[in-house]
């Protein structure tokens, strides 16, 4: 399923479409230590064809970012 603006999204859904990259695999790749846009996509190659993902792309890194965040507060 591609990305819309929608409200809730599964892991499956498409986040880039150019390089058929899914929230899941974006989500693994921050758990894994991606902490920039920059750093996605050199893993995934996400935002590397027309560049349109690159919002959504950034948007769900910060809310893994926040939620990391918030997991490593909450175990200290």
């Amino acid at each position: 399923m591609v990305i819309s603006d929608k409200t809730e999204m599964s892991d499956d859904d498409l986040i880039c479409i150019c390089m058929s990259v899914s929230r899941g695999e974006i989500k693994a790749s921050i758990r894994n230590g991606s902490r920039t846009v920059d750093e996605l996509k050199a893993a995934l190659y996400c935002c590397t064809g027309c560049g349109t993902c690159e919002g959504r792309v950034r948007t769900l890194l910060e809310e893994e970012l926040k939620a990391i965040s918030g997991n490593t507060k909450e175990t200290a």
